[in-house]
């Protein structure tokens, strides 16, 4: 084993590729929350008519909660509801009938896509910021 290791060190690209592979590992130890990037208020439309509010909340180290926000009539009152959520993966999680993905190429934008009892809506939510 110690013969392996010392041809790897020897070798540039090999300490280049060990190097990257530490630089991943200390990484992946300092990221507890790897779904951090969707932490946070967003608004937006449900099919670009019905407002939605989305905040997503780390309560624990692994739990998230949702406080959901929804127009059902234009114009009409905020229904709101607190839900738990589960992290899917490291830009997506789901709530309710909701599965929400922070795009990676833009963290400030959100896709929610909710199976509804009536109807299937998708909405594009972008984050928004505090004061």
């Amino acid at each position: 084993m110690f013969k392996t290791l010392s041809r790897l060190i020897n070798s540039k690209r090999s300490i280049t590729t060990l190097m990257l592979l530490m630089l991943s590992l200390s990484i992946s130890a300092k990221d507890e929350q790897p779904y951090r990037s969707i932490l946070g208020s967003w608004q937006g439309k449900w099919d670009g008519i019905y407002h939605v509010k989305i905040e997503v909340v780390a309560i624990e180290k692994d739990k998230l909660q949702v406080n959901y926000s929804w127009q059902e009539k234009v114009g009409g009152a905020f229904n709101q509801v607190t839900y738990p959520a589960e992290v899917f993966n490291l830009n997506t999680i789901d709530f309710h009938k909701v599965s929400l993905r922070v795009d990676p190429a833009d963290l400030n934008k959100l896709l929610a896509y909710g199976k509804f009892d009536q109807l299937t809506r998708i909405a594009l939510l972008s984050r928004v910021e505090k004061d």
